[in-house]
């Protein structure tokens, strides 16, 4: 099965313990492969499954506060 990748701007990162916060609630997401989170950077590197479910995604960003840009 291939992947896809997508990379997220989240304005709303801010530190480290925000970068930790995404990559442990994004990885328990089945279809998520990895995470890279650049705090400095405020993006969200997410490498998925190719049919994965990106709006699910970005409601898992919502739900702990960090919401993608468009």
């Amino acid at each position: 099965m291939s992947a896809e990748t997508r990379l997220l701007r989240v304005p709303s990162i801010g530190c480290e313990g925000c970068a930790r916060a995404i990559s442990q609630a994004l990885s328990q997401l089945p279809e998520v492969k990895a995470v890279q989170v650049n705090w400095a950077e405020k993006t969200v590197l997410v490498t998925a499954h190719e049919r994965a479910n990106w709006e699910r995604v970005r409601q898992t960003l919502i739900e702990i506060g960090y919401a993608p840009q468009p």
